[in-house]
């Protein structure tokens, strides 16, 4: 009787846990949505506050780069020299909205150092996501403002989009009753 006693607490005690931790869910970037906006306006909850993220590594690059040729050993050598500057913003740092000039634009910074230099987004009317946006977009690279400065983009960063971290917890709340027995 001691050993069904034991067994049935032991079993009581896994599924108490299995229900605990079936509560919680872990973190996870979810898309930052015009339709998030909205929710989160009705909510009257500032969305600035909120941690912003890109779905992917942005690379931004400026300068100049200069092309020469010559016969060496009588071998053609062409040489490239790129000087100038280049900011990676990884995809795992942690920006801000700075500014919104409308409901469809924000700018983000991800410089703790310097609020100026921060990337617009624009809101893509088909998804309904945030991308980012440039002066203009060519064929291979786009024009982006980054502070002071003006810098190039791969056109592959056209589609980067803004994410968040959303974390779910589920309240269940039971009351239990466990059975005595008869004798």
């Amino acid at each position: 009787m001691k050993n069904i006693v034991m067994k049935n607490t032991f079993l009581l005690l896994i599924g108490l846990m299995t229900l605990i931790l079936s509560c919680t869910t872990p973190t996870r970037y979810i898309p930052f949505e015009k339709n998030l906006v909205v929710e989160l306006t009705i909510a009257k909850m500032d969305f600035k506050n909120l941690d912003i993220y890109l779905s992917k590594t942005i690379q931004l690059y400026n300068g100049v780069q200069e092309n020469s040729m010559s016969i060496e050993d009588g071998e053609l050598v062409r040489n490239t020299k790129q000087s100038g500057q280049k900011v990676i913003i990884l995809s795992s740092r942690r920006g801000k909205i700075v500014v919104q000039p409308n409901e469809d634009e924000i700018g983000v910074s991800f410089d703790k150092d310097d609020p100026s230099k921060f990337l617009m987004f624009g809101l893509d009317k088909k998804t309904g996501n945030y991308i980012l946006l440039a002066k203009k977009w060519n064929e291979n690279d786009g024009d982006i403002t980054y502070g002071e400065t003006v810098y190039k983009t791969s056109a592959l960063n056209g589609k980067v989009k803004l994410l968040i971290k959303e974390k779910k917890n589920n309240i269940i709340e039971v009351k239990k009753e466990i059975a005595s027995g008869r004798k």
